[in-house]
């Protein structure tokens, strides 16, 4: 038979658990949507800036100059690959080696301002950002963002938010096991106090110690009174 303390130690875990998990899932969704948003603003402003630096090169059709804008961009964090195509949708330079992929020229028409790919043959989830050059008068520009990063710290986040949730409830719990050590003493000193006045063997009758001015207090008061009656009524 289970005791009161362990009973309400194990509904405590429970709803610990219920705690964490709900805590979890709702923090996990908004970091994801936070992260995905700063990631996304951040690929917009270096696509921004690559739409501006090669429009010179593209108006001039100086494609050596925006080969080496497109070259230039794959020093920066988390950018897989870049290229720029022509009003008619010709690519007239990329960051490809050896060649520009066959599986996303067949894409390029379906190519939003934001797309996410997964070429077949990487398993990789590549956040693609279109930009116009000059309203697309002159051409587009299009670079591909690798999104590992970005779930990797995702993930290392969930974790250090999970394990402190965790250790918090964890310590919450053995508090909460503490409290109710000391609230069902009272309780457990009445049982033992009923069962030494049911095998009364002609010893005195001692009355409990009230601890507490609450319920558990009048009921051991109660006890204190039933026990010196019962004590009499055996003398």
């Amino acid at each position: 038979m289970k005791s009161i303390s362990a009973k309400l130690i194990t509904l405590q875990l429970g709803c610990a658990v219920l705690v964490v998990t709900v805590l979890y899932g709702l923090m996990d969704r908004e970091l994801s949507r936070r992260m995905t948003a700063n990631f996304q603003t951040h690929g917009e402003i270096v696509t921004e800036a690559l739409a501006k630096s090669v429009e010179p090169a593209l108006v001039s059709r100086d494609l050596t100059s925006a080969q080496s804008s497109l070259d230039a961009v794959l020093s920066i964090t988390n950018v897989e690959w870049a290229f720029v195509a022509g009003p008619d949708g010709h690519v007239l330079g990329h960051t490809f080696v050896p060649k520009f992929p066959n599986a996303l020229k067949k894409q390029m028409q379906d190519l939003k301002e934001l797309s996410v790919v997964t070429f077949s043959n990487e398993n990789k989830s590549i956040l693609i950002i279109r930009k116009p050059v000059l309203t697309g008068i002159v051409g587009t520009v299009c670079i591909g963002f690798n999104q590992a990063n970005l779930v990797s710290s995702i993930h290392t986040m969930e974790l250090v938010i999970l394990s402190s949730i965790a250790v918090v409830m964890l310590v919450v719990t053995l508090i909460f096991a503490v409290a109710t050590g000391r609230i069902v003493a009272p309780v457990r000193a009445l049982t033992r106090g009923a069962q030494l006045l049911r095998g009364h063997a002609g010893t005195a009758f001692e009355a409990l110690p009230v601890r507490s001015d609450d319920e558990i207090g009048e009921l051991t008061r109660t006890f204190n009174s039933m026990g010196s009656e019962v004590s009499g009524h055996r003398e």
